[in-house]
C-alpha cells in the first residue's frame, strides 16, 4: 500500500492527528526492565513499554519513577497504593494496608496481585503509620511486599509526581507472556 493510498483509508485528518499526537508518543518506546521487587505481577527480566502521554498517576497503577535519594540512574517500578491527601497504613501484624481519604475510613486493601502480605517491616521503614500522602505525591509499593524497597522506605519516601516517569502500558519480553496493564 503507498502513502496515499494509507491516506486515503484513514482520512487525512486522522494522520493530522497522528502527526500531532506523535511528538508526545516518542515515551512509548521507553523500555524498563524489571527486577525482583514486584513478583508475581512483572518478573525478573521482564521488559515493558512505559508511557507518559497525558498521564496522571492514579492508585493501583504500575508505574516507573526515578528517586535519586535512592540510586539516580536506576528507574523504579511500582504499584500506586495511595495519591495526594490519602491516608495510608501498613499494618505488618495483620499483613495489611489501608488507605482511605480520611484517618477514619482508611479500609484494607483487596490485594489480589500480591506475592504476599507484608509482615516484614525493615530498618528502613521508620513511618510512624497511619501517614497523610502530602500534595503531588504518590505513596507506591512492590507487589512483592517482603522484597521491596518502595515508600516505606526512608531512601525512597513519597514519589513526586514529578518524578513518575510513566505508567506502564505493556510487557513485551518475555514475548509469550505479553500483558496490557489498564
Amino acid at each position: 500500500m503507498t502513502s496515499r493510498e494509507f491516506a486515503e483509508l484513514i482520512g487525512e485528518d486522522k494522520i493530522a492527528q497522528i502527526v500531532a499526537l506523535s511528538e508526545n508518543v516518542k515515551t512509548l518506546t521507553t523500555m524498563v526492565e524489571m527486577d525482583y521487587s514486584m513478583n508475581p505481577t512483572l518478573n525478573n527480566g521482564d521488559k515493558m513499554l512505559v508511557s507518559n502521554v497525558f498521564y496522571k498517576p492514579k492508585a493501583g497503577d504500575i508505574v516507573v519513577f526515578k528517586k535519586d535519594s535512592y540510586d539516580p540512574n536506576k528507574a523504579l517500578v511500582k504499584r500506586v497504593i495511595a495519591t495526594e491527601g490519602q491516608w495510608v497504613e501498613v499494618d505488618y501484624e495483620e499483613g495489611v494496608v489501608r488507605v482511605g481519604d480520611t484517618k477514619d475510613t482508611m479500609v484494607a486493601l483487596e490485594e489480589n496481585y500480591i506475592a504476599e502480605p507484608a509482615t516484614t517491616r525493615y530498618y528502613t521503614d521508620t513511618n510512624d503509620y497511619p501517614i497523610q500522602v502530602p500534595a503531588n505525591c504518590v505513596f507506591a509499593m512492590g507487589d512483592n511486599r517482603n522484597n521491596s524497597t518502595d515508600s516505606r522506605s526512608s531512601m525512597v519516601g513519597f514519589v513526586d509526581e514529578n518524578y513518575v516517569l510513566g505508567k506502564a502500558v505493556f510487557r513485551i519480553v518475555p514475548f509469550g507472556n505479553f500483558n496490557i496493564y489498564g
